[in-house]
């Protein structure tokens, strides 16, 4: 005999809360993303003085092995570009390596920022 089914009004009924997933990125312009990456440089630069004034975070050694993971991952760099597209789906590519291993904010930013390279680190 077939599992049981929910009837359809009782289905739709618990479906209600969750909201329908969004079917593309929001449109950013370039202009938006350069400041997206000028933001996240200075929140980077910002727990970088807050960490050293505290004398908290993780001994050098244990930065340079989460460190070494992540670039053993072979995240892409990015060089700056006027195509928004180019840039969202590079964050989107980033973001998906953080996914692969836990890291604080502060690495995260860290890390990010050292993947800027040429114009993109300005």
């Amino acid at each position: 005999m077939p599992p049981r089914r929910l009837a359809s009004s009782q289905n739709s009924q618990a479906n209600d809360d969750i909201p329908p997933p969004p079917k593309a990125l929001p449109p950013m312009s370039t202009e938006g993303i350069y400041r997206y990456l000028g933001t996240l440089a200075g929140l980077v630069e910002c727990q970088a003085r807050a960490t050293r004034s505290n004398g908290q975070g993780q001994s050098s050694s244990t930065k340079g092995s989460s460190f070494d993971k992540f670039k053993k991952l072979g995240p892409p760099y990015f060089s700056g570009t006027l195509d928004p597209t180019k840039a969202e789906a590079w964050i989107m590519k980033i973001d998906n390596f953080f996914d692969v291993i836990d890291y604080s904010e502060e690495q995260k930013a860290s890390y990010t920022t050292f993947m800027l390279d040429n114009e993109a680190d300005h």
